[in-house]
């Protein structure tokens, strides 16, 4: 297959279960421009984080991030 076909754009539009999907602004390894067409599309089961200044390896060592992470999986907040 083509590199596009392996895009989070298009898997996204076929999975329908919760999806917490988080970005850092200043990602230098997957662009934040590429989250583009996902976060303009609205899906109703996913959710955006947008981080600023935690690049794409910080983002995890983030307590904010871990918090949200922990309150995503966490039964009851749907």
């Amino acid at each position: 297959r083509k590199t596009d076909w392996f895009s989070v754009n298009r898997s996204i539009r076929k999975n329908t279960a919760r999806i917490l999907w988080i970005h850092a602004t200043n990602d230098d390894t997957t662009p934040f421009a590429d989250t583009e067409p996902s976060r303009q599309a609205g899906f109703p089961h996913v959710e955006f984080m947008v981080t600023n200044g935690l690049g794409h390896k910080a983002i995890y060592h983030d307590k904010t991030v871990r918090e949200r992470i922990l309150s995503f999986l966490t039964p009851g907040n749907e």
